[in-house]
């Protein structure tokens, strides 16, 4: 499963309509690709950023919501256990969005 269809399955989980900017592929100034970064509009009518998999505060939310349970284990290989937290947050809440 692509990033893009991680973050669209996580935000149907708890029932977030979710669109894409940016498009996918294009480059920025210095070469470096373009991540995409879904939007979703809040109950106030604001359109705002929505990346649970480089945002804590956003990953955290979606665990929240959907109640999940999250244990981490103490693993000095990993570089950015924050990362990959917030990956495992999404592909679990991406299997519960899955049809």
């Amino acid at each position: 499963m692509t990033d893009r269809e991680l973050l669209e399955a996580a935000a149907k989980a708890v029932g977030m309509e979710v669109w894409f900017p940016r498009m996918n592929g294009g480059k920025g100034e210095n070469g470096e690709r373009i991540i995409l970064t879904p939007c979703h509009t809040e109950k106030t009518g604001k359109t705002v950023e929505w990346s649970p998999l480089t945002d804590d505060g956003d990953a955290l939310r979606l665990a929240v919501k959907l109640k999940m349970l999250v244990d981490c284990d103490d693993d000095p290989s990993n570089p950015d256990r924050y990362a990959a937290i917030r990956r495992a947050i999404v592909r679990a809440a991406a299997m519960k969005g899955k049809p």
